[in-house]
């Protein structure tokens, strides 16, 4: 299936159901923003990866105002507390669609990265990816220096990496921050029927602490959340989930033609 997207030219919005959403949260009691599947870790991890083929997705513009009403995004990210857990900084970093100008039916990946108390910060150079591509996402404590992170993609043979970002209480030994990885499919007007992103498997899903990097399993997991979730989610599934292998092996479809 094509990347197919109703949307008028010249236009993008940030739209990220989980950007600041409180990892130590666990899964809210309601859905806010749009369907999504998320693996929050224990405490004491410094650096997550996972490889994963870049979906396909079907947006559509709901209002008709030239404005992407959904937009898809995979990311990993995480909350990170002080010692004596009063204050934290959470940050969301990964890929989403954005609109290529100059060609109404032309969305691709670009990198993000996303600050609690900043907002989204700019990313020079950074580069266009294809759906369909595989790559392989890192998202870091600089090893020089607390308080600053990384987002890397390694794909088609090349790697580009972030400059550092500053980042509040995240730490190398970890000891008071969560890492989380997350698909999700942000909307502008919860509920609406249509867009949807294509099948997506996270293999080689990684945790690393401050002397080794190992699989993500259940031992090493807080909380898993899927919204909407139970009665909320019809069969079909709007978030459909296949744990192939624990959660280092998962395969994620969001399709909301299913509500």
């Amino acid at each position: 299936m094509s990347l197919t997207v109703r949307l008028f030219l010249g236009f993008f919005m940030l739209l990220n159901l989980s950007v600041f959403a409180d990892a130590h949260s666990g899964c809210p009691g309601a859905m806010v923003g749009g369907p999504y599947r998320k693996l929050v870790s224990n405490t004491g991890y410094r650096k997550v990866e996972g490889n994963i083929t870049l979906p396909n997705a079907t947006l559509l513009d709901f209002d008709g105002d030239g404005k992407p009403d959904d937009v898809g995004y995979i990311h990993f990210g995480g909350s990170a507390w002080n010692s004596a857990h009063t204050a934290h900084t959470e940050i969301d970093a990964g890929l989403k669609l954005e609109f290529i100008p100059g060609n109404a039916q032309s969305y691709k990946w670009r990198p993000f990265i996303a600050v609690s108390g900043t907002g989204e910060v700019a990313l020079p150079n950074k580069p266009f990816i294809d759906p369909g591509t595989a790559v392989t996402l890192r998202v870091f404590v600089d090893s020089t220096a607390d308080g600053y992170v990384k987002i890397q993609l390694v794909y088609n043979g090349i790697t580009w990496t972030s400059e550092p970002i500053a980042a509040p209480y995240w730490t190398n030994a970890g000891t008071y921050q969560q890492l989380k990885r997350v698909n999700s499919l942000g909307q502008r007007f919860p509920g609406n029927k249509g867009s949807s992103i294509e099948t997506a498997r996270w293999t080689n899903l990684m945790l690393g602490n401050p002397t080794t990097l190992g699989q993500w399993t259940a031992a090493k997991t807080a909380t898993v959340c899927t919204q909407p979730s139970g009665t909320a989610d019809p069969s079909p599934f709007v978030v459909d989930v296949l744990v192939n292998a624990s959660y280092y092996d998962e395969t994620i479809t969001i399709n909301t033609a299913n509500w």
